[in-house]
This record gives C-alpha cells, sequence and structure tokens, in this order.
C-alpha cells in the first residue's frame, strides 16, 4: 500500500513538472549517460522507450545507433513478460501495452547475457538505488535474471528518500540524474 500512495504522490509531482524543466534535463541526464565509460564501452544496450512525463530517450538511442551499438527495446508480450528487441534506424514502433511505443516485429531468441547494459525508467528512486516502477513488475521480472549494469535515469525533483522495497525489487546499480550520476556499484 506504501508503494501505491508513494506512486501517486510522485506522478502528482510530475505533472506539476514545467515541459521546459523536463526538456532542459532530459537533455543534461542524456549527455550523462553518453559521455559515461560504461555507455562508451557498452556494446550491445537495452533502452526503454520513453514516455513524455520521463527522461527522454531519443537521443540515448540515437547516439547508441550511430556509434554501432547494438540496441534493444523492451516489448511486453503477454502480462508480466517483456522481451528485448533489436532496433535500427528505420525499425516501425506501434502503440503497445499501455499505450506504450513498441517494435512491430520481435525475435525472443536474444540472449539476456548479450545485454552489457540496460537504461531503466522508473517513477521515482532513491539515492541507494531502489526503484519505483509503475507498478506492473515488467522491469523486475525481466532483470531478475540477468547481469547487466542496471542504470536508471530519474529527473532530481522526483528522486525519493525512501522507497518501500519487496524481495522482487531489483535495485539499480547507477542512477543518473540532471545533478550527476550516482555509482552505486561500490556500495554493494
Amino acid at each position: 500500500m506504501e508503494k501505491v500512495l508513494l506512486r501517486k504522490e510522485i506522478k502528482r509531482k510530475r505533472e506539476a513538472l514545467s515541459e521546459e524543466y523536463k526538456r532542459n534535463s532530459s537533455e543534461i541526464i542524456c549527455r550523462f549517460l553518453e559521455s559515461s565509460p560504461l555507455f562508451e564501452a557498452a556494446s550491445d544496450i537495452f533502452v526503454y522507450v520513453s514516455e513524455a512525463n520521463e527522461p527522454d530517450t531519443t537521443d540515448i538511442i540515437k547516439a547508441a545507433l550511430k556509434t554501432g551499438k547494438t540496441v534493444y527495446v523492451p516489448k511486453c508480450i503477454k502480462k508480466g513478460v517483456m522481451v528485448p528487441v533489436e532496433i535500427a534506424d528505420d525499425t516501425v514502433f506501434v502503440s503497445g501495452y499501455m499505450g506504450i511505443r513498441e517494435p512491430v516485429s520481435f525475435d525472443d531468441s536474444i540472449r539476456l547475457s548479450e545485454i552489457d547494459l540496460s537504461v531503466i525508467p522508473c517513477v521515482s528512486v532513491s539515492l541507494t538505488g531502489d526503484r519505483l516502477g509503475h507498478g506492473a513488475g515488467f522491469y523486475d521480472i525481466f532483470l531478475k535474471n540477468t547481469v547487466t549494469k542496471k542504470v536508471c535515469l530519474c529527473f532530481q525533483e522526483l528522486i525519493s528518500e525512501n522507497i518501500p522495497t519487496e524481495e522482487s525489487d531489483i535495485p539499480m546499480d547507477i542512477i543518473i540524474t540532471e545533478k550527476g550520476i550516482t555509482d552505486l556499484t561500490g556500495a554493494k
């Protein structure tokens, strides 16, 4: 119940953020990620396709494709099941689960071990790596059996001091806001 109330509170805060703040912060967040050694070293990355109120991942996807990285985005194929789908510059996207843009076609034979870096969305995240998602559990289920570095993008205004967790919640390794990068890999 605590998560439900916190999610509602953060979503209200998110709705109040100005378009200018979200646009400027998204650009800074993307630059932080794109210039990080982790991004530069990754050859296969998994990136969420952003919605209007999230840090915009469009430039991250373009930069990864431009530099020859293999890029995967999520596709929800049934309740609780999300698969990484390899994309290219000409990939066709449609409105999928809950209106989230996803590729039309997919090949579910991709091995999760191939993914070096995963860029994960959130409603909020704590600076200790606890992530508050949208509540469907897709990302926690997806990340459960991976060894990928988990990077969570979040607007600084939506960072939470404390997020209630459950055993099934997967903590993030790195948090990126417009204020900087918090690397938790040495702390865990």
